[in-house]
């Protein structure tokens, strides 16, 4: 397996997407302070696409063009499907009302986390999506790198569009 340079401009990038989605979800830490309100509405509004761009980006970037293509998610699932069950099913535990209730917010694990115990890991969700998906649209457009890039780019901010509008 051939290990990839990283990006350094990449690098920051994302620490900087890291920081604004954390910025941008500082109304769920503790109250907004009257200073703030105005910053978090501008963070608010592109935060989460900056992210979901430059994951786009990462998953053509990482994606292997040198071993069996199902392999990908199968890798990149077993990385995050254990801590998103963990957590979700934590955070089911905690919110703990009745059998009924937490039968619901494990469905809502599987079929729309945005309406689960934990909100906030809908992004995982999304990711994972994207990683299952990834291999078909990487075959579909491997002969223009540059147009595979872009159309995936932009898959991924329709798809963050399609998670935010319907899945809430």
């Amino acid at each position: 397996m051939v290990k990839k340079e990283r990006i350094p401009v990449i690098d920051v990038l994302t620490m900087m997407a890291t920081i604004l989605v954390v910025m941008g979800h500082h109304k769920f830490l503790s109250p907004l302070a009257d200073w703030y309100y105005p910053y978090a509405k501008i963070i608010y509004s592109f935060h989460m696409g900056f992210f979901m761009t430059l994951s786009g980006f990462l998953i053509k970037y990482s994606f292997p063009t040198f071993c069996r293509r199902k392999d990908y998610f199968s890798k990149k699932a077993k990385k995050f499907i254990p801590a998103y069950f963990v957590v979700g099913l934590v955070a089911s535990l905690l919110k703990f009302e009745s059998m009924k209730q937490f039968g619901y917010n494990i469905f809502m694990l599987f079929v729309s986390p945005i309406e689960g115990p934990i909100q906030i890991i809908w992004y995982i969700y999304v990711l994972l999506i994207f990683y299952a998906l990834s291999p078909v649209v990487f075959k579909i457009t491997t002969k223009r790198t540059s147009i595979s890039i872009h159309r995936f780019t932009n898959g991924c901010c329709f798809l963050y569009i399609y998670a935010h509008a319907f899945l809430r």
